[in-house]
């Protein structure tokens, strides 16, 4: 099972919006820069906080303009070459370049936009109301936002002239969802009949008017949860594929759910595997480590469509300084009985000190093991899109970026505030994540080293070795033998309540499920902050099992070869950064 986190494939995506941000409609129309002489054809995008305009020509920057920046709105008759305009001052204007980090442009001269099919007095009295209502006091702000909105998305209904056969059955009338995707929503509307699946986004970002999905053709759904929320369905398709939707209530994700399982097509999804039977499986050695720990983060709400609730795979080499590793040596293995944070005891005695000091609700660790911040970090260039739009369009500082493997695991060792595990793609077969491939300028370090591709351990003769490696480690006698015990911190027993803080394993309370009912949050602006502290805590998994995990029974099997044929592969349970003495 392979990542879900790929570069956007058209130029203009979700991932432009700001945090929070709505995309509400799109227009054909052209920029005019009057000093420049300038005249582009584009379309026009609308959006809660902010006006963007992506030229036809791709050799020119997409331009932003934040609501909050615009000084001067109106419309103003034949401005240019004739042509009625909307004109636009604004005091810093976004220009986005690609892969590229933003760059910034303070007292540009104004804009003016012009339209192709819309008539301007029109257009410009919706963008004024967007415009006046960012800048409002930020509490009435979110509440005219909001309401906005809403009365927009309210008045598109699903097209059911998209039905694939006119003798379909409806099983449901129209149900608003929101489609998640890594760090972006997308509303639309859901309607389930006998035979298919329609998922129509209210905008027309996407390239399909409508998403179909015949029912034959999915191959198992869960319920997720969403923000706290268990209100996510995540539908897997045979492809493989996925579409994780988020609805408004409980109520109506499980009427869903419910009626996709009585559907005779879906009669192989009733039969859904629970924890205990596919840990019997792992014991016995029908499932391989990788395998079990990615069903585990399956049932437990984990997936590659929330960068909050990313798979979670443990680091298990802890040796990155030799030229040679011994795979068979328990010295080269990390402790698996205990989290992140204590592993290094003096790092534990002063966050146990803080601890104890701390007035309730406390937490042992103010960060977690998997947040969207890491899962980005690890991925930056692979899918450097998905960083910008969470460091508001600039990579991070050079000195934080992944930069060495060796490096990483001496600061989840050392640095207080650095308990992250990893992720599944250092298990899998695919490094263009370890290597700068997109010549991304991800800046240069104190030391004067420019971050270029990911720095491997001493005894690695390549990325593709080094995965080999990694997931040799993995299905070791070794690991097989004490995974157990580090599915107890995540997925189990030691996971919360008296049992983390006897393990060291607590973090903060609003990573937990049940933590907070957002539900009973009506205030929009509590409710963005609470979300945002979820976006940046990240979610601790659901917790599978209350009991010890049993041990494995027999070793693991033997893992399939995870390098590319021309690639000379190294035999035996050994790595060596000499390809002499990697046999």
């Amino acid at each position: 099972m392979m990542s879900g986190l790929k570069r956007p494939k058209r130029r203009f995506n979700l991932l432009l919006l700001d945090e929070g941000e709505f995309y509400l409609q799109d227009y054909s129309g052209y920029l005019h820069h009057r000093t420049q002489a300038l005249k582009l054809k584009g379309r026009i995008h609308i959006c809660s906080r902010s006006l963007m305009f992506e030229p036809d020509d791709a050799s020119y920057p997409i331009t932003k303009y934040h609501w909050t920046n615009v000084s001067n709105l109106q419309a103003v008759a034949r401005a240019v070459d004739g042509l009625d305009c909307l004109q636009v001052d604004c005091s810093l204007v976004v220009q986005i370049h690609g892969a590229c980090p933003y760059t910034f442009h303070k007292d540009t001269p104004p804009a003016y936009f012009s339209l192709n099919y819309e008539n301007l007095k029109t257009f410009f009295k919706w963008v004024s109301e967007l415009h006046q209502a960012n800048n409002l006091p930020r509490h009435q702000a979110e509440l005219a936002i909001n309401r906005i909105v809403q009365t927009r998305e309210d008045g598109i209904k699903f097209d059911y002239s998209r039905i694939e056969d006119f003798r379909e059955v409806p099983l449901s009338d129209a149900i608003s969802v929101q489609r998640v995707t890594p760090l972006t929503m997308s509303p639309g509307r859901l309607v389930l009949t006998d035979r298919c699946l329609y998922y129509q986004p209210l905008h027309n970002v996407s390239r399909k008017p409508v998403k179909k999905i015949h029912l034959d053709n999915i191959e198992k759904f869960f319920k997720r949860r969403h923000k706290l929320r268990q209100v996510g369905l995540e539908i897997f398709t045979r492809k493989p594929s996925s579409l994780f939707l988020s609805f408004s209530s409980v109520t109506e994700r499980d009427r869903v759910y419910t009626l996709l399982l009585t559907q005779p097509a879906l009669s192989h999804c009733r039969t859904e595997q629970d924890p205990v039977t596919m840990g019997l499986k792992w014991q016995n050695g029908q499932l391989s480590n990788y395998e079990y720990i990615m069903y585990l983060n399956t049932a437990a709400d984990r997936t590659f469509n929330d960068l909050t609730q990313y798979p979670v795979y443990p680091w298990v080499i802890s040796d990155f300084t030799s030229t040679h590793l011994d795979l068979n040596n328990p010295s080269s293995y990390r402790d698996l009985s205990k989290p992140i944070g204590a592993l290094n005891p003096n790092r534990l005695e002063n966050l146990k000190e803080r601890f104890a000091e701390m007035p309730d609700p406390k937490f042992l660790y103010g960060t977690h093991y998997s947040t969207p911040g890491y899962v980005l970090n690890f991925l930056v260039r692979r899918a450097p899109e998905y960083m910008l739009r969470l460091q508001a369009g600039k990579f991070d500082a050079p000195d934080r970026l992944f930069t060495g493997v060796k490096e990483s695991w001496q600061s989840v060792m050392s640095n207080p505030a650095d308990v992250q595990e990893l992720i599944p793609e250092f298990y899998e077969s695919a490094p263009e994540f370890l290597m700068n491939i997109l010549r991304l300028d991800l800046g240069v370090r104190q030391n004067g080293k420019r971050v270029d591709d990911v720095e491997l351990p001493a005894w690695a003769q390549s990325p593709w070795h080094m995965l080999e490696v990694f997931r040799a480690a993995l299905e070791s006698d070794y690991v097989s033998a004490h995974l157990h015990l580090w599915i107890d911190l995540i997925f189990g027993y030691k996971q919360r309540g008296e049992e983390a803080i006897k393990a060291d394993n607590l973090f903060y309370y609003l990573t937990y499920e049940g933590a907070v009912n957002m539900d009973a949050i009506t205030d929009p602006v509590e409710r963005r902050s609470i979300e945002v502290q979820i976006n940046e805590f990240g979610q601790t998994p659901r917790q599978l099992f209350t009991q010890p995990h049993p041990p494995r029974f027999s070793v693991s099997p033997i893992p399939i070869p995870l390098l590319p044929d021309n690639v000379p592969s190294p035999t035996g349970l050994t790595a060596s950064s000499s390809s002499s003495s990697s046999s």
